[in-house]
């Protein structure tokens, strides 16, 4: 169950506090006005971390599976396939840095949110 489902929601302003999303964040500009005070919450920087932080919520609480490297004995390793259930963006660039893991299967992830989003905007009776 999401969060968004199950009623808990982590607000934008705690989302933003760890490194990583906090570095991702920085890497953008904060808004394309020079000479006027940028309002929190607009420019290029808060529009990319608002959608990250979408995914984050949608993200939490859903099961994948990923593949896994175990060491079966000296030099030896084997395949495995483990369910795993994520607790964010965080959870997932962990599970991202841990060595032997595939592209494949975040690959996978990214495109299932972005295909119900897709399914989510479009109007009904369209095709894409």
């Amino acid at each position: 169950m999401s969060r968004e489902e199950s009623g808990v929601h982590n607000s934008f302003d705690n989302f933003c506090n760890p490194e990583s999303v906090s570095y991702f964040i920085d890497q953008h500009r904060e808004s394309r006005y020079r000479n006027l005070t940028a309002v929190k919450g607009t420019g290029t920087r808060y529009a990319y971390g608002y959608l990250l932080w979408r995914f984050d919520t949608w993200l939490h609480g859903k099961t994948f599976p990923f593949n896994q490297e175990v060491m079966v004995g000296n030099n030896t390793y084997q395949r495995t396939i483990e369910n795993v259930t994520l607790d964010g963006v965080e959870h997932l660039l962990r599970l991202y840095q841990q060595p032997f893991k595939t592209e494949s299967d975040f690959i996978r992830v990214v495109k299932r949110y972005l295909l119900i989003q897709c399914m989510q905007t479009s109007a009904p009776g369209q095709s894409r």
